[in-house]
């Protein structure tokens, strides 16, 4: 099980706060089973953010990728 689907489990089961991207939290926002927090320093990042690490050259899989979420926006 993935690190963000624990914490998420942990945050709507009531064992405190979590950090989670918000596409993820939303869900659960609306439904009224967890509450924002500090909403004045949520970070939004317009697009898409891709991080690989540096390399001399990019692999054919990861330049496809890239070049799809390019596409995207």
């Amino acid at each position: 099980m993935g690190t963000c689907r624990i914490r998420r489990r942990a945050l709507i089961s009531g064992w405190g706060l979590a950090y989670v991207p918000e596409d993820l939290a939303r869900p659960h926002l609306a439904s009224g089973r967890a509450v924002p927090v500090l909403e004045e320093w949520w970070r939004s990042f317009p697009g898409h953010h891709l991080y690989y690490a540096a390399q001399r050259e990019t692999s054919r899989a990861m330049q496809v990728v890239i070049d799809a979420l390019r596409l995207v926006d």
